[in-house]
């Protein structure tokens, strides 16, 4: 949702808060005389640019770096030619500075670390390996995966999905639409189909 809202300078910048009455400052606080909008904060601010030097020293950010911001933003979260998970470290790079940025200016109690960049390389380590988990389970056991999804229909109902993957091969799976329901009502449902399908 955030890239989404930097791609169509729907974030609230100070440019974007004085077109809409918020506010009649348009200029950035720390670079004072600057319009403040998605490419400067995200790029070329006093508090970004060494962010950006440093990482595209590395080969990181450097594609398309010149073009506008939004169409920077669509090329890199799309680039997997070098490193497949490219796009998340880029996405999860852009998320930190704008929250550094908003916390600067709105929110002082927001940890700021003083190497960004240090702290941007572990950050994506960290996250790339949480989102990789899965892995083949040993000989004689099955690992049950399930997800489940919401989406609200045109009659205001919340429907959830759940699919089972076992073993490196299809065994079996299971949706269900459940109507209106909490989160820890769609999670039991989950584990009571994760249960019948490891009992056949």
């Amino acid at each position: 949702m955030f890239l989404w809202l930097v791609i169509y300078d729907k974030i609230m910048h100070n440019v974007n808060q004085t077109r809409r009455g918020f506010t009649n400052n348009p200029w950035c606080e720390a670079c004072e005389m600057t319009l403040e909008d998605s490419n400067h904060i995200l790029r070329t601010c006093a508090e970004t640019r060494p962010i950006w030097n440093a990482l595209r020293a590395r080969g990181f950010g450097n594609k398309k770096y010149d073009a506008p911001v939004n169409e920077w933003i669509q090329f890199n979260i799309r680039d997997t030619e070098a490193d497949q998970d490219r796009p998340s470290k880029f996405g999860i790079t852009l998320w930190h500075i704008w929250k550094w940025h908003n916390g600067r200016s709105f929110d002082r109690t927001i940890e700021i670390p003083l190497d960004k960049v240090s702290f941007l390389k572990n950050r994506n380590q960290r996250l790339i390996k949480r989102l990789v988990k899965w892995t083949t389970p040993s000989d004689g056991w099955i690992l049950l995966n399930s997800d489940r999804a919401a989406k609200v229909t045109q009659d205001r109902q919340v429907v959830m999905g759940f699919s089972e993957v076992l073993r490196e091969e299809w065994l079996g799976g299971y949706a269900k639409a459940m109507g209106i329901c909490s989160i820890v009502k769609a999670k039991l449902k989950a584990l009571f189909h994760r249960l019948r399908l490891a009992r056949c």
